[in-house]
């Protein structure tokens, strides 16, 4: 458990004792609290558990495009979304693109994270396992793509890391994250036909 998560769950403790109380004398009283806490502390012995990060239940799809870092503005998020809801239509394959920052996972478990996502949220159909998730983190600077295992027939992980390469990160360099995801969309879509 983290320093923070002990604090605020002292803090919570804290002020459900004293409610009610007082202003100037809740103060004075969490100030005594949280310094007599402070100086019992051991934080040399708190770890951080790992298993916090890659918890795809924290995160809840409200459609294909899942913007939880905030880097698009809602018309292109409905851009995108159309994109893949008449892709979908086409041809079933169910593709989603989620942004996550740091409060969600971290650079050694990105990869993992976007995988348990496609997993959580049952992206592709089930019996065709069809499901692509396009994961980004301009906060953590990662790019993935994962494939279901019925699209890796269809397009190799070399061919996805190339269009991660040669059409997404050109535009994102640019800060135009909108058509570093529109074109990468694009590019997948026409090697998925």
């Amino acid at each position: 458990m983290s320093k923070l998560v002990l604090i605020i769950a002292f803090t919570f403790c804290l002020l459900e004792s004293t409610q009610g109380q007082d202003d100037s004398l809740f103060f004075n009283k969490a100030k005594v609290k949280l310094e007599a806490f402070l100086d019992t502390a051991d934080f040399n012995n708190i770890t951080f558990d790992s298993s916090d990060f890659n918890k795809p239940q924290k995160l809840h799809p409200i459609g294909w495009v899942n913007d939880y870092e905030r880097i698009l503005m809602p018309r292109e998020i409905y851009v995108l979304d159309s994109i893949i809801d008449n892709f979908e239509k086409e041809t079933t394959i169910e593709i989603a693109v989620v942004t996550v920052d740091s409060f969600f996972t971290d650079k050694d478990n990105f990869n993992s994270a976007i995988t348990n996502i496609g997993r959580y949220w049952g992206v592709g159909k089930k019996y065709k396992n069809n499901g692509i998730v396009i994961g980004i983190s301009i906060q953590l600077r990662r790019i993935r793509i994962s494939n279901g295992y019925g699209i890796e027939i269809i397009i190799s992980d070399t061919e996805t890391k190339a269009i991660i390469d040669e059409v997404i990160i050109p535009k994102f360099r640019q800060t135009n994250y909108f058509e570093g995801i529109k074109n990468g969309l694009l590019a997948l879509i026409d090697k998925l036909r």
